[in-house]
């Protein structure tokens, strides 16, 4: 074990965090519980130098929500604010930019999951199913409306991860 450089955030809790294959992505969360201060900043850790660097201010309040990571190519966020819309953003680490995706309306339950394949991202719904962003799509498509149980869910996010095609 050894010691890493300082963070140029400070520490958070229920913060987001993603491996890209490259760098350690930390964004958002709280400075001590869920009723404190909300920290709409993040960082990137680069293993290989030891060094941190700030990431650009996304388009999105934080609010928490699931992220996803494809490659080092881009890292997906999702925000759920008070009023249940779902706010997606795409985050590129090579240029250091955010660019804001199609929202959804409003739904039931905040318990969501996303994963991104090779050409769609995936929004998993505890209680309203599954929506689906193709790439280059300019809307969400409800493409499963049935509740699926988390054992379920999960084997689901991980066929589709890999590349299967799912029945819907």
């Amino acid at each position: 074990w050894r010691r890493i450089a300082n963070a140029p955030i400070q520490g958070r809790y229920r913060h987001l965090a993603a491996w890209t294959g490259r760098e350690m992505l930390v964004w958002g969360g709280y400075t001590e519980d869920w009723r404190s201060t909300q920290l709409p900043e993040g960082a990137a850790y680069n293993p290989r130098t030891d060094r941190w660097r700030p990431m650009a201010a996304s388009p999105l309040p934080w609010a928490g929500g699931p992220a996803a990571v494809m490659g080092d190519d881009e890292w997906f966020m999702a925000a759920t604010r008070n009023r249940g819309l779902v706010l997606v953003a795409a985050y590129d680490p090579r240029a250091d930019s955010w660019r804001s995706l199609p929202s959804l309306p409003h739904l039931e339950s905040r318990e969501n999951r996303l994963v991104r394949t090779d050409s769609a991202l995936i929004l998993m719904n505890s209680a309203e199913g599954m929506f689906v962003l193709d790439d280059g799509a300019e809307a969400w498509v409800h493409s499963a409306s049935k509740p699926i149980g988390e054992e379920g869910e999960i084997a689901i996010l991980e066929q589709i991860a890999e590349g299967d095609s799912v029945a819907t």
